[in-house]
Parts: structure tokens; sequence; C-alpha cells
């Protein structure tokens, strides 16, 4: 956890806080799930693509602090995250997205949903390079609008071809509904503490 708590110019670990004066029985990490969700996605693309070994990642956004916040985090891990400059009118798709991963958030869902759409019409990106990140449930039937009007629905369903998606609520609703069964199931406050900790740790 890389947050801090500035007081008198002393910068303290906001997990170390938590835990030395008991404010909580549970932390759960807010950025650890969605990184190794991240993570997760771009490497399984990355072997579709062929390309096992990549760790080379675009984000198209336009919030400075959204890329430089996973840009410093998954370097930790040894992946490079580039930004792609989609809108620019020296893009070329070939060089850039045809062969890496594709995040992509923006300050709205529907704003995420227009990059996406622009992504695949006019810049030629294959829809299953690219992986949504949400802020909200609503976002997966935008995308799921978008992968119909786009044509990547058959009449059995999404085909292989289909956009990613990694929704933080979803996420956090999951881990607070494992808590709850894991406390109904008498599990301690500590154990289930444990099971986070190596549960959201990214191993390769």
């Amino acid at each position: 956890m890389h947050a801090y708590i500035h007081s008198g110019g002393l910068k303290i670990n906001i997990r170390e806080h938590v835990v030395e004066n008991n404010v909580v029985d549970i932390l759960i990490d807010a950025r650890k799930p969605l990184l190794k969700s991240i993570m997760v996605w771009a490497v399984e693309t990355s072997k579709k693509l062929g390309k096992p070994n990549n760790k080379i990642l675009y984000f198209d956004t336009t919030n400075e602090h959204y890329f430089q916040s996973v840009k410093h985090a998954l370097a930790k891990y040894g992946w490079k995250v580039l930004d792609g400059q989609s809108s620019s009118k020296d893009f070329i798709c070939k060089e850039k997205y045809s062969m890496a991963p594709c995040l992509v958030y923006q300050d709205s869902t529907t704003r995420t949903v227009d990059s996406i759409r622009h992504l695949i019409q006019s810049q030629d990106v294959p829809a299953s390079n690219i992986c949504a990140l949400l802020d909200k449930h609503i976002g997966e039937r935008e995308l799921e609008f978008l992968e119909k009007e786009l044509g990547l629905y058959n009449t059995y369903g999404k085909t292989a071809t289909g956009i990613g998606f990694v929704c933080s609520s979803q996420i956090y609703d999951l881990l607070f509904q494992t808590a709850r069964l894991l406390l109904k199931a008498n599990v301690s406050p500590s154990e289930i503490q444990e099971i986070f900790d190596k549960e959201l740790e990214y191993n390769e």
C-alpha cells in the first residue's frame, strides 16, 4: 500500500498506521487486486498474440494521474507502460497496438467506451487486444452493447475476439462478499487477512 498520511512533515504508511492503531480488523489493499487483474489479462493477451515474454503494455488515457500510477506500479513487476497516443495523427496501429495489450481508461464510462470504439473502428486495433478499465458495473453493459454494435457477438454469444475489462466495483464486491462468507464460517479476521494478502499478491 503506497499511500501516506502526512503529519508534521512525517510520512506514515497507511497500512502500518491502521494495523498499529487497530482501526480495522481486515484491511483490503485497494490497488493490489486491480493491478493483479490487469497483469493477468495482459499476460494472457500477450500469450494469445504469440509473445508470451512480452512485458509492454499501452495505456490509452487522458488521465495523467492514472497513467503515472499504473506505469509506476507495473514497473515493479517488470512491465513497461507506454502512452499509445491513439488520437494523434501519426498513430500507426501496426507499430503500436497490433502486437501488444492495450488498456483503456477515461474519466467516464461513456468516454472509455467511445475511446474503444475509436480504436477498433478508426485505428483498426484488434478488439481482443483491448481491455477497458471500469469503475462501475454499468460499464459492462455498455461494453456489451458496443460489442454487439461492432459484430463481436454471434448467435451463440460473445466470440473470442471480444473486449476485455477490469471492473473495480466487481472486484471489490467480490472481496467484501468473500470476507463476509469467511466470517460467517468462523474464520478469524487474522486468518482472512493472511488469505487476502496471499491471494492478492501477483506471482508470475
